[in-house]
């Protein structure tokens, strides 16, 4: 994933979980990413498999709904 940081772009590789036609992402309350966010939402991630590739481009919004966040969570573990 692509973040924006201030005069540069800052990339990690970061795990994804499709949930109900969203991609869901675990994040740290700290560090660099964390940092980006309180300055721009906006974001690139890209999806790459041996037959294609995805570019996908727009904005992080946080879960607050505490029920969809233990399921994603769980999702995450099993995967």
């Amino acid at each position: 994933m692509s973040f924006v940081d201030v005069d540069r772009p800052y990339s990690i590789p970061m795990s994804y979980l499709l949930y109900r036609d969203n991609l869901c992402f675990i994040l740290s309350r700290e560090g660099r990413k964390t940092r980006c966010l309180e300055r721009s939402r906006n974001v690139c991630y890209v999806v790459v498999s041996k037959d294609y590739s995805i570019v996908i481009e727009g904005s992080l919004e946080k879960v607050t709904n505490k029920e969809e966040i233990r399921e994603v969570n769980l999702r995450f573990v099993e995967s």
